[in-house]
């Protein structure tokens, strides 16, 4: 098994994206499971979970930060393309905390006051969000 972590470069630049891919596919092919875990996703017992398929036995184990664009000023409107895809992959993947997700960039939308310094318009009618917020 190999645990990555990705970082906001792993959506904003096109080439990494693609090596990712490249490498992703040569680590599964050589045998190994390869599970990629986003910067805005957050260890919780959840989430480990559904990512290793285990629960945890110490609840205490881990914090309760929350998940999404919390702490950061990398937004989705800051992804290349492939990058926005990947988001929304991700979103389906991590599905029981999408809303999590989508509610912390709300949040930034409104302390922000400008939806194109936080949602790709790419991707702004596949993300189903309420009109008044975007």
């Amino acid at each position: 098994m190999i645990v990555e972590f990705d970082g906001p470069e792993h959506y904003q630049v096109a080439r990494k994206v693609i090596e990712d891919k490249i490498r992703e596919k040569a680590f599964s092919d050589a045998g190994y499971h390869v599970i990629r875990i986003p910067y805005f996703v957050q260890m919780t017992e959840p989430c480990i979970t559904e990512l290793f398929g285990e629960k945890i036995a110490r609840r205490d184990a881990f914090k309760d930060f929350p998940h999404g664009f919390i702490s950061t000023r990398s937004y989705p409107a800051d992804f290349c393309e492939l990058g926005v895809e990947r988001f929304l992959n991700d979103l389906d993947r991590f599905s029981a905390i999408r809303g999590d997700i989508l509610e912390s960039l709300a949040r930034a939308n409104d302390r922000v006051g400008d939806w194109r310094i936080i949602y790709p318009p790419s991707a702004v009618s596949r993300l189903r969000l309420d009109e008044n917020r975007a």
